[in-house]
């Protein structure tokens, strides 16, 4: 069972909840099969006029989740977070499934002027033991249905408010329902009789207010319903203004009050509250700040609900997480009655909260800092001021703050490179404090294209260091987490390199890292560019924005399904251009690294591999951001998987960052510099831009000779006599074509997978062993009289390009 995460927004996976839900319906959620959690998640501030309507179960799911990014989360107040606001009348907005676990919360439902909803959240069906939650949602203002004619509920679970039919176990939790209107019966909370025996009802810590039959002369009007049978349990819920505008059949602001139902605590503007603890008749105006501004936070420390409900602890899920988000329980307070919390005490206690920066979060250094906006939210107050101090050193300083409604908000216009602490206060009232470790400022990553830069690896990695830390954004909720495993990856769950890459960082830089992983197995790169169509990259951009920084250097690892998909040399490569050029668009600053094709195996042709790596070496441009990354073509097989391969694949990668965003000198493996023929033309001297590591036996297989277009064997490859920089290919008969006609191809296709081809000398890394980089492929395609190719620093500048002027000439040399 795995979790999968697809977002709802600009950007996102699907553009609206409605799209959402029809993937869902007809079995197209991508990656997902049975028995995974789907989690739909909303990732813009933004009105949705559109509904999310669950109607099958077509792959047998575990559960589906309708929610919102914690970033975009309202605060309790109408219009401050992600909502469906429905312009056109609508029969039910969130249909959910309960033969599946289901849980619709943090989201705003509303109308504009012309919209009406008859009913915002009710299963269709009802499945013994299955699940359904509703918590922290804003249900308010649905219009007048249909004329008003009708029954019409917020959240009803059964055939109708009075007698229906359930059988799934229900959670509705901190949500606040106002102004729910009907012409006949109305309901903002109803739960009908169980068909399969009592099921487990939880009905706590909700808001009602404005419930009302309109338009006639007789009706039904109910905060709260629920049926003797279903054994509900229903505490710290706070009822009021129940409409007057019926005359037969008002049942009042609870009903059910009898039988086997549990109650405790709950409230009441009329006298229907019942169970221990309970208040009745309480006023409204006595108890909400604004309500018909839709305000229901406790009023202060003298209204009758505050610190009047009971401590419900941790279960359900979220219980103790009130309206607003803030944790009743870490925050030891005393329970209030209603969807809204504030702490206890003689005086209404003064609290500062820290939302974001989170723990873990990183952002990008410049010139060795990085701009913070820090918010978060208070109680009391308000304050006049928010100051700030870093690493608990030093003085505090006033942080500029915005203080409006229970939020504050500013920004630390340089924190240090560095594992920093944020700790804020109020200006008039020091000893209310909050803070937040680990909050990162360093260099981040970003992994782009397929599986070698997902989690591959057969172990899980961890990175060490004795000061600073790493982060990772969770490809499934999109939350930083410290990089102490591999992270959530909606395809594989294998370990990732990146742990082992950030060591090095760490130990080389000392300072923070942070990876965004965008990556998935098996793409070509029309997934991620091309003139019509980039969903992957899309995605990735999404992801970026929702990680709260930019990049500074991408890693694009792309090209062995090309490579068997025969993309050829001309179309990746303008693919590849032009995503170049939208990467330095969109980030601009920020350096990419080509990760050059390793070993693909199976089916590929050897010239449709050695076209990507052509198109891959010609891009390369320093003065342009793009370097030339890893190389793996003498890797054994497609992944790096092993422990062994795993230290490697990271050390080859740090050196590539290293020499491109640090001035390293290491990021490239050996080049070729010159091919020469001996004067017996039965040996070719292959002169590179650096010595070759000594003492290896190398392998012949990745060394091809074309004799004018007939192969020449070759029989052994050796170390030069004299030049350190040098080796020499044997053959086993002296080549016979003319000047021109002969060409030497070196590492192509999987020529040299697991074999041993001349490298570097050791280079010493930050952490662990030396490493040796492989020397990089050259195709001779077309024979030429010998020129020289010019130094080292033209090779880098041409990027190779221009491999085909290396061609065999004769030559005095010995």
């Amino acid at each position: 069972m795995a979790t999968i995460t697809k977002t709802i927004g600009s950007g996102g996976d699907y553009a609206t909840p409605a799209l959402a839900a029809a993937g869902f319906n007809a079995g197209t959620v991508a990656g997902a099969v049975a028995t995974d959690d789907i989690v739909f998640e909303i990732v813009d501030n933004a009105a949705f006029d559109s509904t999310f309507r669950i109607t099958a179960n077509p792959t047998g799911f575990a559960s589906v989740t309708l929610t919102v990014h914690s970033s975009v989360r309202h605060d309790g107040t109408y219009g401050s977070g992600a909502r469906l606001v429905l312009s056109t009348e609508q029969a039910t907005v969130c249909t959910t499934l309960s033969t599946i676990n289901t849980t619709i919360e943090w989201l705003e439902i509303t109308t504009t002027g012309s919209g009406k909803i008859s009913t915002a959240i009710a299963p269709p069906t009802y499945a013994a033991g299955k699940r359904l939650t509703v918590r922290h949602m804003l249900l308010h203002d649905n219009g007048l249905p249909n004329g008003g004619g009708a029954t019409f509920r917020a959240v009803c679970i059964g055939a109708d408010s009075n007698n229906g039919g359930m059988s799934c176990n229900v959670d509705i939790h901190n949500n606040v329902i106002h102004n729910w209107r009907s012409g006949s019966i109305v309901v903002a909370i109803g739960i009908g009789a169980p068909t399969g025996g009592v099921q487990d009802v939880k009905v706590y810590n909700n808001t009602v207010d404005g419930i009302d039959v309109v338009g006639g002369t007789s009706g039904i009007a109910v905060g709260i319903y629920c049926s003797n049978n279903a054994a509900p349990r229903w505490t710290n819920n706070v009822v009021t203004n129940i409409g007057t505008n019926t005359t037969t059949g008002t049942r009042g602001c609870f009903y059910g009050n009898g039988g086997s139902s549990v109650g405790a605590n709950n409230a009441s503007s009329d006298g229907t509250a019942f169970g221990s603890g309970s208040l009745t008749n309480i006023v409204r105006g006595d108890n909400f700040s604004t309500p018909d501004s839709g305000d229901f936070r406790p009023l202060n420390n003298d209204s009758p609900i505050f610190a009047a409900g009971i401590d419900l602890g941790t279960t359900p899920t979220n219980v103790n997480i009130d309206g607003t988000g803030r944790d009743r329980d870490s925050n030891n307070d005393v329970w209030s009655i209603g969807a809204f919390q504030v702490s206890a005490g003689g005086a209404v206690t003064p609290v500062i909260a820290v939302a974001t920066p989170v723990e873990f979060a990183i952002r990008k250094a410049v010139s060795g800092s990085a701009a913070c906006a820090v918010s978060g939210s208070y109680a009391a107050g308000p304050p006049t001021g928010i100051e700030y101090r870093l690493n608990n050193t030093g003085s505090w300083a006033d942080l500029g703050a915005t203080i409006d409604g229970g939020t504050w908000s500013g920004t630390i216009a340089s924190l240090p490179v560095g594992t920093n602490v944020v700790s804020v206060r109020w200006t008039n009232d020091t000893s209310v404090t909050d803070s937040v470790s680990n909050v990162l400022v360093g260099t981040v990553y970003c992994g782009c294209g397929q599986s070698n830069e997902s989690n591959r690896l057969s172990n899980q990695q961890s990175y060490t260091h004795a000061t600073h830390k790493a982060s990772v954004l969770d490809q499934d909720d999109l939350a930083w987490r410290e990089l102490i495993a591999a992270p959530t990856d909606p395809e594989n769950s294998g370990g990732s390199y990146h742990a082992l890459l950030a060591t090095q960082h760490l130990a080389d830089r000392n300072e923070p890292c942070g990876f965004i992983t965008t990556a998935n197995g098996g793409q070509v790169i029309a997934s991620w560019f091309t003139t019509s169509s980039q969903a992957s990259w899309n995605s990735a951009k999404s992801r970026i924005t929702a990680s709260g920084t930019t990049p500074t250097a991408f890693l694009i690892d792309i090209g062995e399904s090309d490579a068997l998909a025969a993309t050829g040399y001309s179309t990746y490569r303008t693919r590849l251009l032009n995503w170049i050029a939208d990467i330095n668009t969109t980030f601009p600053g920020a350096r990419i690294f080509i990760a050059l094709v390793g070993t693909v195996g199976g089916a590929v042709a050897a010239g449709d591999l050695d076209d990507i790596r052509r198109a891959q070496l010609s891009v390369i441009d320093p003065d342009n951001g793009v370097y030339l990354s890893r190389c793996g073509h003498d890797r054994a097989s497609l992944h790096w998987t092993t422990d062994a391969e795993r230290l490697t694949q990271a050390a080859r990668t740090y050196l590539a960052y290293q020499s491109g965003l640090f001035g390293g000198s290491n990021g490239r493996g050996p080049r070729l510099s010159s091919l020469e023929l001996n004067s017996a033309r039965d040996r070719i001297i292959v002169t590179y831009d650096r010595a070759i590591k000594t003492g290896l036996t190398f392998a012949t297989q990745p060394w091809e000779v074309s004799d004018d277009g007939t192969p020449a064997a070759v029989s052994s490859v050796t170390y030069h006599a004299t030049d350190p920089n040098a080796v020499e290919v044997h053959l086993s008969a002296a080549l016979s074509g003319g000047l021109g006609t002969c060409e030497l191809k070196f590492c192509g296709g999987d020529t040299a997978a697991g074999r041993v081809i001349p490298q570097s000398t050791d280079i010493a890394m930050p952490s662990g062993t030396a490493v040796q980089l492989p020397a990089e492929p050259f195709y001779a395609e077309t024979a030429t009289e010998y020129t020289a190719p010019g130094d080292v620093e033209d090779l880098e500048d041409n990027a190779l390009a221009a491999i085909s002027d290396f061609a065999i000439t004769n030559s005095s040399a010995q």
